[in-house]
């Protein structure tokens, strides 16, 4: 059994998501994410299953890579059931196959309103 949402990130949050997670020193110190800051979009698949999509930030450490990694967690219950290796973008598919469902997060810029 295949179950697949989508979650669409605005393009204001977007600039802000690239700009942390291609941040470099010299870059404007505001578009860093600290080691506290995460920003998190969730989907819910029902029947207790639920996926975050995260992008975290990192310690600052002079002459480091000191931008942004994303990552998603599976939970059931609330409980964290699966991870994904940490990764450097927010958009496309986030996917784990637990027994016999796949569950697929689709992450996608939304459209501009006009």
């Amino acid at each position: 059994m295949i179950i697949k949402r989508t979650i669409k990130v605005s393009s204001e949050e977007m600039k802000i998501i690239s700009a942390a997670l291609n941040w470099k020193d010299g870059d404007e110190p505001t578009l860093r994410l600290g080691e506290d800051d995460t920003i998190a979009y969730s989907a819910d698949f029902g029947n207790g299953y639920e996926m975050d999509i995260k992008v975290c930030g990192v310690a600052y450490e002079e002459g480091s890579d000191n931008s942004a990694w994303t990552e998603a967690v599976l939970f059931l219950n609330g409980a964290e059931i699966a991870c994904t290796e940490v990764n450097d973008d927010l958009l496309g598919d986030w996917t784990f196959v637990i027994c016999d469902k796949t569950f697929i997060a689709e992450v996608k810029e939304a459209e501009d309103e006009k």
